[in-house]
């Protein structure tokens, strides 16, 4: 039984190292990394610097609905009129909230 103790104890610690290897190895490539400027790597270090800002996602205008408050991306509210001028409504109940004037 001893000896079987034995190997059953040399297994779990060479785990536990390779586990602790892991751990150790991923926390210091995020130091690495995160040493870098953005954009930097290998394969394009003698690219130009600054590097280009890399397009990210269109930004919208955000209009507030004038019967709730919520505000909406303007490409999908609901135009509408709200005491006499243009205004930009969040769905299809506050559009006609508006127009029947309980708002």
């Amino acid at each position: 039984m001893g000896f079987l103790a034995f190997i059953v104890r040399a297994i779990l610690f060479l785990f536990v190292f390779r586990l602790a290897g892991i751990v150790l190895r991923a926390f210091m490539g995020g130091f690495r990394q995160g040493s870098k400027p953005e954009g930097a790597s290998r394969v394009n270090r003698h690219a130009a610097w600054p590097p280009s800002p890399e397009p990210r996602g269109q930004v919208e205008e955000l209009v507030k609905d004038p019967v709730c408050g919520v505000h909406t991306a303007r490409s999908s509210a609901i135009v509408g009129r709200h005491q006499g001028s243009t205004a930009y409504f969040c769905s299809e109940e506050c559009a006609a909230r508006a127009d029947a004037g309980t708002a």
